[in-house]
């Protein structure tokens, strides 16, 4: 018999990000202003002594050019898988 534990949790992400000639700004032809906003969602799994931990992040990006006008909305979708032998 495996015993096998699964938990979840949850948490907001923000993240304000100005790209000066590299990036997103080489996309948009100027420099831009991008901000992130998005649910992250962890999953762990432990199963034998191991864990394995999955980071999802659902959310959008506002792009602003440097005057603060808005360029583009876009969605984005993350995800992340780690892996840890023996970590209990």
């Amino acid at each position: 018999m495996v015993l096998r534990q699964v938990n979840y949790s949850w948490g907001e992400f923000h993240w304000d990000q100005s790209y000066l000639g590299w990036g997103p700004a080489c996309y948009y032809g100027q420099d831009v202003r991008v901000i992130y906003n998005a649910t992250n969602t962890w999953t762990y799994v432990f199963k034998k002594g191991d864990v394995q931990e999955i980071l999802v992040q659902n959310g959008t990006t506002q792009i602003y050019d440097m005057y603060g006008n808005l360029l583009d909305e876009r969605a984005f979708t993350v995800m992340e898988r780690l892996f840890d032998a023996g970590w209990m």
